[in-house]
């Protein structure tokens, strides 16, 4: 993403519409979706403590579900933001979107992998562990870019691995629900409905707020 600035047309160039939709996901614009955000991270931590409990209760199962959906959106935003599209039915849109999707795949293939990895004993990992630092501290420039480089590739992808996260968890937690007997109910269309009224309302305000954002930033780059 480049410096954030708001191009008018005395500018170097004309607004793009992905340039206030960059703004969505910060602290200012989506505060909207914090209960959503709140809800879904706790359901997140209940399936992980206790899955069978999760599963039992088809308001946590629906507050997971809707994880993986607000994970899409950040997605999406992050996907469209470092590709920049010049449009948005355009092909740098899809294939912004498709890069996402491949991200998401990539990840849930490794969630699904790892745990059937053979195990590695600990004294293993510690001989591992002290080799690396054994050899980072010579060539600690080298270490320190290889960090560098991979916070800022976790960073680019984080929102396609919470999405991976949720999806796998979500599939767990729903065949659990489908094999326990006890869980409670199905989920009707009521909470649904009403979770969309409340995510398109998010949305509207959220949309808002960036545009307001938008508009307040500088007119010109700093190398404009």
């Amino acid at each position: 993403m480049q410096y954030p600035w708001r191009r008018t047309k005395s500018a170097c160039a004309t607004a793009r519409f992905e340039e206030p939709l960059t703004l969505v996901p910060s602290v200012t614009a989506s505060w909207p979706f914090a209960p959503l955000l709140f809800a879904a991270t706790y359901a997140m931590a209940v399936a992980l403590i206790a899955p069978y409990r999760a599963a039992q209760s088809w308001l946590l199962r629906w507050a997971l579900y809707s994880g993986a959906i607000l994970a899409a959106q950040y997605t999406v935003i992050q996907a469209i933001a470092f590709g920049e599209p010049g449009a948005l039915l355009s092909v740098g849109t899809i294939l912004a979107i498709g890069a996402g999707g491949i991200a998401t795949v990539l990840a849930l293939g490794g969630l699904w992998t790892v745990p059937r990895l053979p195990r590695i004993k600990p004294a293993y990992w510690l001989a591992c562990a002290i080799l690396m630092l054994a050899a980072a501290v010579p060539g600690w420039r080298i270490a320190l870019a290889a960090i560098l480089i991979g916070a800022m590739l976790v960073a680019i992808v984080a929102p396609a691995l919470t999405l991976a996260a949720y999806l796998r968890v979500s599939f767990i937690v729903w065949k659990l629900a489908q094999q326990d007997p006890r869980a409670a109910g199905r989920i009707g269309l009521r909470v649904p409905l009403v979770w969309m009224t409340t995510y398109g309302t998010a949305w509207v305000l959220a949309v808002i707020n960036a545009i307001d954002l938008y508009n307040s930033l500088p007119k010109t780059p700093p190398d404009c």
